[in-house]
């Protein structure tokens, strides 16, 4: 479904989107805001689908290499700095549609490594910047 495909693309976050979709030639590297989408559409899928629950535990158990790319700054798949910041708050976005969603899933996401202290970091960033 939509979910699996989504994390497909975002499970990839190491490389740029030229080795995920395949070189120069490829429409999709002219949609650079490519991970900004995924995320996008995976936290609309967690709170507009009749099996929530499902796509959050889906979610949560591929979204790990996501969770590394943002905690540790690897913007390669994001292709630019103003990517990854607008990816950012889709990823935030998605982790608190998770969190709110359901309290298992809440356990599992915020138990992986480096999550808390990076959104504490992302809200101290949104705070400087206004």
């Amino acid at each position: 479904g939509m979910t699996e495909a989504m994390l497909k693309n975002l499970r990839r976050c190491d490389e740029s989107l030229t080795s995920v979709f395949g070189g120069a030639q490829n429409p999709f590297l002219t949609m650079s805001p490519l991970p900004f989408f995924c995320l996008s559409m995976l936290s609309t899928g967690v709170r507009e689908s009749q099996n929530s629950q499902e796509i959050c535990r889906k979610i949560v158990e591929g979204i790990s290499p996501v969770i590394k790319c943002m905690v540790h700054d690897r913007r390669v798949f994001f292709q630019s700095t103003k990517v990854w910041f607008a990816s950012m708050h889709a990823f935030i976005d998605l982790i608190h549609a998770i969190v709110h969603e359901h309290r298992e899933t809440c356990i599992d996401i915020i138990q992986h490594d480096g999550l808390l202290p990076f959104l504490g970091q992302a809200i101290c960033w949104s705070q400087c910047r206004q």
